[in-house]
This record gives structure tokens, C-alpha cells and sequence, in this order.
């Protein structure tokens, strides 16, 4: 592929309760890297990244916004343009689970214009024996919220992390579709091949 040739230009936010490991996904999913030591995001960070999706290339603008209250008024304004969003929840946390709804109303009210594609992310799949997530609860919340996409990962050993974009990218593509562009050309992953992340556990409620 040439440098800077791209199908698709696509802005992603990720959101969610604090500590619940969203740093920690976009840093998994753009460098395949995991960092151990917690450190809460101050406002938004922001990092490229280039895959393969079919035959389709695309770039993807990750957006890692703050999960704490006082940041609100700050990330809100990065809900513009958004044509995908993920929603993250701590998998050991019912009560970052609880707020999703609270997230998904956020999402919708700041973005009725023009709505994104919505998935929810269960994260630390690699403490599962410490749960405090049901699936029944996950698939019953999936259905209020419309039969949003769900799925489980773990950005400490990588699992699930490249189905959860996958799914995202290909649900866009369906969605929206974008004129091919030509911009900077970050380094380029092919999803589902050798090498970075495992498959993911994919929740069998809501829709697929």
C-alpha cells in the first residue's frame, strides 16, 4: 500500500467510568503494549492507527477521553463527528456497568444529529474469577439500549481486543461509508491475521 492511501477516515471515542481500562485498550489495540501501572487520563489523548478491514483500508482517530465527572464538560466536545464509540465497563465493577446507560444517553444527546455506531466492552476479561458482571444482565441491557453490540476483552493479554475494532469498523462501513481520502499514513495492521491480539469472547445477547 502507498504511504498515505486510505478507504476510510473514521473518529473513535472511548469512554466510560474511570479505571475501567480505557487507556489501556487503546494502547493494546495501537502498540500492543500493556502498562500495569494506572494512570488516569487527563482530559483526552488521542492515537492513530491504520488496518485492514476486507479489502478495505482504514484509518481510525482513537479518542481516550476522561472517565472522571470534572473532565465532563471537556470531552464533550469531542463527541462531534464521532462515527463510532466505544463503551467500556470493568467486567470486576457492577458499578462501572451500572453507568452505562448514563453513557449511552450521553452519547445520544450529544450526538442526535448524527448518531454513532454504539458498542459495549467489558474489559479484564483476564480477572474473570472475579466477576461481578452477569451475561444475562449484559444481554438484558443490550436489548433496552436499541441491541447494541457486546462484547468482552482483556487489554492485559490482548484477547478480544482486535474483534471489538473489527466489529466496530465493519458496523461503520455499513453504517456511514466515506469517500476514499488521502492523509498520513500510520503504521498498518491487518486484523484477524498473525500476531497482536486473541480472539475475543463475543456476548451472545443483543445483536451481532
Amino acid at each position: 500500500m502507498s504511504r498515505g492511501n486510505y478507504d476510510h477516515l473514521f473518529k473513535i471515542l472511548i469512554i466510560g467510568e474511570s479505571g475501567v481500562g480505557k487507556t489501556a485498550i487503546m494502547q493494546r489495540f495501537c502498540e500492543n503494549t500493556f502498562e500495569p501501572v494506572y494512570i488516569s487520563t487527563v482530559g483526552v489523548d488521542f492515537k492513530p492507527k491504520v488496518i485492514k478491514v476486507g479489502n478495505k483500508t482504514v484509518k481510525m482517530q482513537l479518542w481516550d477521553t476522561a472517565g472522571q465527572d470534572r473532565f465532563r464538560n471537556i470531552t464533550a466536545s469531542y463527541y462531534r463527528g464521532t462515527q463510532g464509540v466505544l463503551i467500556v465497563y470493568d467486567v470486576t465493577d457492577r458499578a462501572s456497568f451500572d453507568k452505562v446507560s448514563s453513557w449511552f444517553t450521553e452519547v445520544r444527546d450529544r450526538t442526535e444529529n448524527d448518531p454513532p455506531v454504539i458498542i459495549l466492552v467489558g474489559n479484564k476479561t483476564d480477572l474473570m474469577d472475579h466477576a461481578a458482571v452477569k451475561q444475562e444482565a449484559v444481554e438484558q441491557l443490550a436489548r433496552q439500549l436499541g441491541g447494541v453490540q457486546t462484547f468482552t476483552c482483556s487489554a492485559k493479554d490482548g484477547s478480544g481486543i482486535d474483534e471489538v475494532f473489527n466489529a466496530l469498523t465493519q458496523a461503520i462501513i455499513s453504517k456511514v461509508g466515506c469517500a476514499p481520502g488521502k492523509k498520513e499514513d500510520p503504521s498498518v495492521v491487518q486484523l484477524g491475521g498473525k500476531g497482536g491480539s486473541q480472539p475475543a469472547q463475543k456476548s451472545e445477547g443483543g445483536c451481532c
